[in-house]
């Protein structure tokens, strides 16, 4: 039993070899671009250029709603959204916000949210502040 191999069986093989490298190749970088695509989609703050951690419009609906939210006040690791009405609040929503505390009063809820606290509450003073017209401080 001969088990030599032909020029033409080797040059299939190696042919084979070359077009399995090219295709896994192509399917890792374009799943790679997806994921990074998808992963990396976060929103930023056009004064600062910086980051936030979840969509704007998020936080919005948490608080029920852009009208519903009198001022946002911060410290380095906490903010303070001062509320019209407590019945619009979804409480779901602001657990959403993966703060690592919520404290609810009668007309304020004060949400630990870390180093990002004074990036979220200037960006998000400035929407309320676009949408009212008016400063939002």
């Amino acid at each position: 039993m001969d088990l030599a191999l032909t020029t033409g069986e080797i040059a299939a093989i190696v042919i084979a070899l070359i077009f399995t490298v090219i295709l896994a190749a192509v399917t890792l970088y374009f799943v790679l671009a997806r994921n990074k695509k998808f992963k990396n989609r976060e929103y930023k703050n056009e004064k600062v250029g910086k980051k936030l951690p979840f969509p704007p419009q998020l936080f919005i609906n948490a608080f029920g709603g852009i009208k519903n939210i009198k001022k946002i006040e911060h410290s380095l690791t906490k903010i303070t959204v001062f509320i019209e009405d407590n019945k619009l609040i979804n409480h779901s929503g602001i657990q959403g916000l993966k703060a690592s505390g919520i404290m609810e009063g009668t007309d304020k809820i004060s949400l630990v949210l870390g180093k990002n606290s004074v990036l979220i509450a200037e960006t998000m003073n400035e929407i309320i502040s676009k949408h009212s017209g008016q400063p939002n401080k």
